[in-house]
This record gives structure tokens, sequence and C-alpha cells, in this order.
């Protein structure tokens, strides 16, 4: 009933003639909205049985109950602007007051409706940022009028980046850190959440976010809290600051290594996004650590050679961090000794024969066909001597 339920007010807010109906109680509307995103019970007793399950319905934006809340959310904001930002904010901090009253009232389901929260919260990041981009232009401009003697700063320009921040800072000192095997999914979506709002996010308060994100990828957590651990740090490493991050990232190298032995075919691509991410954040210590990480990384590409998704995630993840301009090219341009052409020649040259003249896969002809010219043109004249007659059956 939920999703369609949101298709009809979803198409009542998004109809100028029908939107001023809940026009005067728009409020109302998102705060009511928020409630039915919460985690279901089959959903919390399915995630906890089956990781992957987890990370596929995180994925999938196919219809739901959440998916169609989060559109009429998103509706709201698009077609009631910065009013909508407002009744956004003002239920956020309604129902985040409520789940700490239920948390100290010991509730055994006070984080569902927190969860919710951000779940909204994240679900409308752009829009919300976007309203941060415009209030701070308001306040600015509001300043410069009030410098000059005009009039007084409107209500707009004092809405967002205060009320957004603190609440998100809230939101972080209260939960991360504590409670992590008690609420995983609490953690798991404040985790994969919150950075999404890492521009209007103290410094110091991010650090400590980004601290708490390394240290659960290497504890003994339930693995949606990992999930959503990997996911903060493929968006927070790239702008962190590195020598802060040095001492870490030698545990968080070890840790993510771990996981990737551990990581299943639903998981691999995230393990495998976050490691790059590490490792061009880590300058020397992903030196250090890459005669370790290589053979490991070599071994996930061979075993899911045929997924071009990770086999590609895998690739990029050995690709170098650095080297001198024009150094593939020259590189290109040098002939293999003979000896290491026919080492390659022994293992490859009957199987690519026989994929050519066996395949009828356009793809494995081609690339067969290229594999056979750079044996050919290494081993030039002294190939000669080492054909033999193939016995194709």
């Amino acid at each position: 009933m939920g999703p369609h339920l949101f298709e009809f007010l979803l198409t009542i807010v998004g109809s100028r003639r029908l939107a001023k109906v809940v026009a005067n109680n728009l409020r109302e509307l998102v705060y009511y909205t928020i409630a039915f995103l919460q985690i279901t019970e089959q959903q919390v007793h399915t995630w906890s049985l089956d990781a992957n399950q987890y990370v596929a319905d995180e994925d999938d934006t196919t219809y739901s109950c959440r998916v169609s809340g989060a559109l009429l959310l998103e509706e709201v904001v698009s077609s009631c602007g910065l009013e909508g930002i407002e009744a956004i904010i003002d239920a956020a901090q309604k129902r985040f007051n409520e789940s700490q009253q239920g948390k100290v009232a010991g509730s055994a389901v006070w984080w569902r409706i927190r969860e919710a929260t951000i779940f909204a919260l994240a679900s409308l990041s752009e829009q919300l940022l976007e309203a941060e981009v415009y209030a701070f232009f308001i306040i600015s401009l509001s300043i410069d009028i009030l410098v000059l003697g005009s009039v007084q700063m409107s209500r707009v320009s004092g809405m967002t980046r205060i009320s957004l921040r603190d609440l998100l800072e809230r939101l972080i000192a209260e939960d991360i850190g504590t409670g992590v095997d008690e609420y995983p999914f609490l953690h798991a979506r404040l985790f994969s959440s919150i950075a999404k709002f890492s521009s209007v996010i103290s410094h110091g308060v991010l650090e400590h976010f980004l601290y708490a994100a390394i240290k659960a990828i290497g504890m003994d957590v339930p693995p949606p809290v990992k999930v959503g651990a990997c996911r903060a740090l493929f968006q927070l490493l790239p702008g962190a600051n590195k020598e802060i991050l040095q001492p870490h990232l030698m545990g968080l190298f070890s840790s993510l290594t771990d996981l990737l032995n551990q990581a299943s075919d639903e998981t691999l691509h995230l393990v495998l996004e976050t490691l790059q991410a590490a490792i061009k954040t880590g300058d020397e210590a992903s030196a250090a650590i890459e005669p370790i990480i290589s053979p490991i990384i070599l071994n996930t590409w061979a075993s899911h050679v045929s997924d071009p998704f990770i086999s590609i995630d895998a690739v990029e993840v050995l690709e170098p961090q650095q080297q001198p301009d024009g150094l593939v090219a020259g590189s290109l341009d040098l002939n293999s000794p003979s000896d290491v052409v026919k080492v390659v020649y022994d293992v490859c040259f009957d199987p690519v024969i026989r994929i050519v003249l066996q395949s009828d896969d356009y793809g494995e002809m081609q690339n067969a066909t290229e594999c056979l010219a750079a044996i050919i043109a290494g081993g030039k004249q002294e190939m000669l001597a080492w054909v033999v007659i193939l016995d194709i059956q």
C-alpha cells in the first residue's frame, strides 16, 4: 500500500493546480513520510542472515516503499523550493529528537526512525547541498545590505547551513563508535550517508568520522557496517589530509586485504573501489605494501576475468600511481629478448591458434589474432625454428 500512496501524493505535489491541497500541511507530509521509510522486521531478518542481499537491496532503485518515499521527498523539494527544504530539515530534527527520547526510555526500536531520517537526508543530499550554497549566498548578501543600513536579513538566510550542519554533527557525535553490534544497520546508514555531506561538516568532526570508518574495516563487526564503512572511505579518502592519514594507512591496507579475501561477488566491487582510493591516498605506504597486495589482486582478477566490472576494478587497483612521462611509449618500442618471447610462445601459441580456428565469437577471434601478431612480431625469423605441426581436432 505504501508505494501506491506515495505515487498518489507524488502526483498531487507535482501538479501546480493540486499542490495547493498539501501546501498548508507540507511539514506534516514530510514528517509522516519519513516514518514510512523505516526498515521492516523482515528486512532486518533477511539482511542479518545475508549481507549480499543487503548490498543488492541497497543498490536496487526499483519499486519499493523506500524508493517511492524518497521520490516523494525529492518532489517536495523540487516543487516547493526552500519551503520544501525547510520542511525536510524540520521533520528530520523532530524525528531525531524522538529517536533520542526512545533511546533514553529504553526502546528496542529507537534506532529505526533515526536510520530512516538519515536515509531521507542522504536521498536528498544534492538538493540540500545546493540549498546550502544558496543560503550562504543569501547570508552574505543580507550582511552586505545590513552594512549599508537597509533591510533586515530574510528568514531564508538563517535557515540551512547552521541547522543542517548541527543536525549531522549531532548524529555523528551521538552514534559513531557505540552500539555497533547492537544497531548495525544504523551505523551502516550513518557511514554510507554522512560522507555525502562532507563539504558542510567541520574538519574536526569529519576526521573523527573518517577514523571511525577506518577502524570499523578492521573490527569484528556485522558485514553491513563494513559495507557502510567502505562506502564512506571511498567518498572521503580522495579529499582527506594525507599527512594525518599516514599513520593509519598500513592498518587500513591490511584490513582491506583481509576483507578482499572474504568478499563475495556482491561486495567485491565495493572493496576494490575502496582499496583503489586508499592506494591513491597512500603514496609511500602504497609502495611498501605493493608486494603483498599485487598477488592478491592478480588472483582476484584471474578468478573473475569473465566479469567485466570486477576485472576492470582489479586492473585499476594495479595501475601505477606515478611514472616518468613517456616511459610507457618508450617501453613499447623495445622488443623483448627472444628467450622471453619463446617462453610466451611455448605456453600460448597452441591454445591461441585453436581459438582462432574453432571459436565463433568475433571478440575472441579478434583478440586471439592480435595476440598472434604480437608473438610473431617478437619472435621474427627465430620463430620458424619453434613451429610444430598442430593436431587440430
